[in-house]
């Protein structure tokens, strides 16, 4: 699968109160096969074991000679938890804790959390999750606390597809590309899916799978797992589906949109930017021109989007030619994706350069399962 930008369309905040957490480098066994492995540990915290000798007023004024802080004995195992100096790491902290006198032992308050694992059938072979992080991510929470829709600006998705419809939010649209307009309203530059229900339609299965990677529903028995459980999708089709300019698979000599549908797309996101049934918006932009420098008309548009309030988030694919970051990726205010494969090494098709060294992220873009 190419590059899809939509994984950084989790957008997951952790509550003010939640437990901090950071990692801590532990040594593993040798049955572990040696080395070193990260661990999530409470922040600023850390458990000792006293000597017994020491009284309590004892163990308080060598913590705090140090500038650790007791907190309470745990009974009866004869650990004592405590809390490390200002922004100390727990690994430094635990270095100083081991070098104070009267303290036999020094460990880190390790983090627990309960196993969320979605059912979805084909959970076990999206390693790209684990790659990003999202079943720690899902701990935390699964995207509830915001309001938060995906604009996937692309080829439209498959409208009766089982692990997204639940996804949708009441509005898709068909931005049309070039000067005659098949939807017969020239002075339209998007039209709602002329569809029962305004379900979205595709022109050929490339915003289908995007959709999927980013917020297909989860836990729900069927298909993949999205990277967002609650965040919506807006289909925003700039290719035409009659005539058939699209085989299937996305190819075709008439297969294509241009900039002008792609503005038009923008502009109808960020009209619809933090209104409510739509929230906080994040364009996915998984196409691309290859060797071409991002042109004023479409930088405009982004910089409007961007700039509109709270801003929308646009994200491209940084291309798949296995050279220079293609257009819309290249532009100003875009972040730009680019693609490694499931042993964190770049994929040879994959774009990069300047523009993904500055501003970009990767993310796994090979052999992604789609929707079922």
């Amino acid at each position: 699968m190419k590059p899809l930008a939509t994984v950084l369309a989790v957008l997951l905040a952790v509550p003010a109160s939640a437990l901090q957490v950071e990692k801590s480098r532990v040594a593993r066994l040798a049955s572990q096969g040696g080395g070193y492995s990260e661990v999530e540990v409470v922040a600023g915290e850390a458990l000792v074991r006293f000597d017994a000798a020491l009284t309590r007023a004892q163990r308080e004024a060598a913590l705090h000679a140090r500038g650790a802080e007791f907190v309470a004995e745990l009974p009866p195992t004869g650990w004592t938890h405590v809390t490390l100096p200002g922004s100390m790491s727990v690994d430094t902290g635990l270095i100083q804790l081991r070098s104070i006198p009267g303290i036999l032992e020094a460990a880190a308050n390790h983090a627990y959390r309960t196993s969320k694992t979605p059912n979805d059938p084909s959970f076990a072979q999206q390693y790209h999750l684990g790659k990003v992080n999202a079943p720690a991510a899902w701990e935390y929470e699964v995207g509830d606390s915001s309001e938060v829709t995906v604009a996937v600006i692309d080829a439209g998705i498959e409208g009766t597809h089982a692990d997204l419809t639940p996804k949708f939010v009441a509005q898709n649209w068909f931005c049309d590309p070039g000067a005659n307009k098949n939807s017969g309203a020239d002075d339209v530059a998007c039209a709602l899916e002329a569809t029962a229900g305004n379900v979205p339609t595709a022109a050929c299965n490339h915003g289908t799978r995007v959709s999927g990677v980013a917020a297909a529903a989860t836990s729900n028995g069927s298909g993949v797992a999205g990277v967002s459980w609650r965040a919506k999708i807006m289909s925003l089709r700039v290719f035409r589906t009659a005539p058939a300019d699209c085989t299937a698979d996305c190819s075709g000599g008439a297969c294509a949109t241009d900039d002008t549908a792609i503005i038009n797309a923008l502009n109808k996101v960020r009209e619809l930017n933090n209104k409510p049934g739509f929230g906080r918006m994040v364009a996915n932009i998984s196409l691309g021109s290859e060797g071409v420098l991002c042109d004023t008309a479409l930088q405009a548009a982004i910089n409007a989007a961007v700039a509109s309030s709270t801003g929308v988030v646009v994200v491209a694919s940084a291309g798949n030619a296995g050279s220079v970051v293609s257009s819309p990726a290249n532009c100003a205010n875009v972040i730009p994706v680019g693609a490694p494969d499931s042993n964190a090494n770049i994929a040879s098709f994959s774009n990069r350069g300047a523009e993904l060294a500055a501003n970009g992220v990767v993310a796994p873009g090979v052999s992604l399962p789609p929707p079922a």
